[in-house]
């Protein structure tokens, strides 16, 4: 290579390099408002060498140091506030577990004075005059209506606080993703995010019972996609096929994530293998209809699913090998094809 062609190719990787910088910085989206005026300040440097934070003057080169020093101390807030929000889930389940106790132990004083009003009464029945009767009827009727008005009302009331709590932390953990937890490439929330999903998931199952089902998506021969047509177009396929992901399960309370490399992962909430697999199929039917353009071709996708609901006492780790199992049968079974058992 020429020294010409040479200099040439090393300004185009700096180029990129600085795309993909700057593409990070706008990416971060930082909560705290001097962050965010930071982030702001960062990417006027980068891209047009204004003085970086901290310097009134402009300089002569980019302190491309001192924006990755920034976007590491960000990325590391986002991640104790996500912490913060899980430790708030944890606490929130053994709260429920203390408030089940409570009620018990309510319900067992409420039951005793039910008991005894209703041992008076039959007293009153054998032993007592018809006034004696009537006073010891309508005496357990009012405690039983009390009793039973009482715990309702205690339920009632311990429902509404643990519903608007739960609310509360699923709000944090959305802002949480939003805010630092997006895959450069794809613009998917990234692995950090699809833990935190699958972790409030194992939560509602715990609490409520509530199903939910893991999608482990891989993309058939995406090999032979990077060794034919070159890794833009291989990015160009895992861009189109992540808009499609993200249109086929639009679901707020849903989380479609890049697993990792050619991977990709859905959350489902409140659905079952039933509701999953339909959904699945439904995708793979789309990316049957995808064609993205690589210069004069166009490049179409298929991809090879495997799903699993989790079930009690089913850890994280545990609830992926499942999914990861099925996925690997689909691929055995010839590709462009869900598993669900």
């Amino acid at each position: 290579m020429s020294t010409a062609a040479a200099a040439a190719a090393g300004t185009s990787e700096g180029d990129r390099a600085l795309d993909a910088l700057l593409s990070i910085v706008r990416q971060l989206s930082p909560a705290d408002p001097d962050e965010s005026a930071e982030a702001e300040r960062w990417l006027q440097h980068l891209a047009l060498l204004a003085p970086p934070p901290g310097r009134e003057h402009p300089i002569a080169r980019r302190d491309v140091h001192g924006a990755a020093a920034f976007i590491r101390s960000v990325i590391a807030n986002q991640r104790q506030a996500l912490e913060r929000a899980l430790a708030d889930c944890r606490a929130v389940a053994a709260a429920f577990s203390s408030h089940i106790a409570h009620a018990l132990a309510d319900d067992a004083k409420g039951d005793t004075q039910a008991r005894e009003v209703v041992q008076r009464l039959d007293e009153a029945v054998h032993r007592g005059s018809s006034e004696q009767i009537r006073r010891a009827a309508l005496e357990a009727v009012g405690t039983v209506r009390t009793v039973l008005d009482e715990k309702h009302e205690r339920q009632r009331q311990r429902a509404r606080e643990l519903g608007t709590r739960m609310r509360s932390l699923r709000q944090e953990l959305v802002e949480a993703k939003k805010s630092g937890e997006l895959d450069p490439l794809t613009q998917l929330p990234n692995r950090r995010a699809l833990d935190a999903s699958m972790a409030e998931a194992k939560l509602a199952n715990d609490v409520f019972d509530e199903p939910s089902c893991l999608l482990l998506i891989d993309l058939d021969r995406f090999k032979q996609v990077n060794d034919t047509w070159g890794h833009n177009a291989g990015d160009e396929v895992l861009r189109a096929v992540a808009r499609e992901l993200s249109l086929a399960f639009p679901r707020q309370r849903d989380c479609t994530a890049r697993f990792g490399g050619e991977e990709l992962a859905v959350v489902l909430r409140d659905a079952g293998m039933a509701d999953a697999t339909r959904l699945a199929e439904r995708f793979l039917a789309r990316l049957r209809d995808l064609t993205v353009p690589a210069g004069d071709v166009v490049i179409r996708v298929t991809a090879s699913v495997g799903v699993a609901q989790l079930q009690p006492g089913m850890s994280a780790s545990e609830w992926i090998a499942v999914a990861d199992r099925r996925l690997y049968r689909s691929k055995e079974e010839g590709r462009d094809r869900v598993t669900a058992v």
